[in-house]
């Protein structure tokens, strides 16, 4: 089994620009991002478009108004694109082994997956927003194995994010830091999946 992260492995997102909004750089990022808002949206505790509500209030106020605030969150939470090279070695895997998502996402995951194309190209997707568990928490990486009815030592993990990594080598799990493309091939080529 292959059990992949999602976003900076298999998604890319495009360069966003918070000064074309009249903010700050970062600001979107820095409130969607903070804990308090971002942890009940990928546990499933809100739904996605309330956590982008949520964002543009947070954002609005003073010299940006509720309007500008909704369109900088809306521009900067675009679903992505899906990295080609990436795909490829997915695609390879896939003839050797299961391949399967594990991914801290929010509700909208879905209607991401089917836009991209995506989810004809995997075996299964495991959100968090749908277990309630994210990664690094072992919880999230047990729900998998019992939803993909597989089992740590028989499964690679890889992710963009060494914490998530060190996760899943703790349970058992044969896992690879992949921060980019060429990682990921070395990675699978390692543990045989690629031809």
């Amino acid at each position: 089994m292959l059990l992949l992260d999602l976003d900076g492995v298999l998604r890319g997102f495009h360069s966003f620009d918070d000064a074309e909004f009249g903010l700050a750089a970062g600001s979107v990022a820095d409130a969607a991002f903070s804990p308090e808002l971002l942890t009940p949206a990928i546990t499933g505790l809100v739904s996605h478009d309330r956590w982008l509500a949520t964002v543009a209030r947070e954002l609005s106020g003073g010299a940006v108004s509720m309007s500008t605030a909704a369109a900088a969150v809306a521009a900067w939470s675009r679903p992505g694109y899906v990295i080609t090279a990436a795909l490829a070695l997915v695609r390879a895997a896939r003839v050797r082994c299961r391949v399967a998502l594990l991914t801290n996402a929010t509700t909208r995951l879905p209607h991401d997956m089917a836009l991209l194309g995506l989810d004809s190209e995997v075996d299964g997707v495991i959100s968090s927003a749908e277990t309630g568990a994210r990664k690094p928490e072992p919880e999230a990486y047990l729900a998998a194995l019992a939803l993909l009815d597989a089992t740590a030592s028989a499964t690679l993990f890889c992710d963009d994010s060494e914490d998530n990594v060190l996760a899943a080598q703790a349970l058992g799990f044969a896992a690879a830091h992949v921060p980019d493309t060429d990682s990921l091939r070395t990675a699978l080529s390692v543990h045989g999946l690629l031809g």
